[in-house]
């Protein structure tokens, strides 16, 4: 990461659940423009600057964890 990071980043720990679920690129597929990790960062401080996602983004590792999460092929 070459900028400074926000109070809303993803650590390495709650980013590696979620890195999982993202599909790759596909054989013979444009590569991704941006870094898959900065996409959901810029998301996630849109949605809630000040990290107050954190409760519900543990709560949603949890849930992938257990395999629990709705096969929907998002997030």
């Amino acid at each position: 990461m070459s900028r400074k990071p926000y109070p809303s980043d993803l650590t390495n720990a709650h980013w590696k659940p979620i890195a999982r679920m993202i599909p790759p690129v596909r054989a013979g597929g444009r590569p991704h423009r941006y870094d898959m990790r900065e996409v959901v960062n810029a998301v996630l401080y849109v949605h809630e600057p000040g990290g107050v996602y954190l409760a519900g983004l543990a709560a949603m590792i949890a849930l992938a964890g257990a395999g629990q999460l709705p096969d929907a092929g998002h997030l």
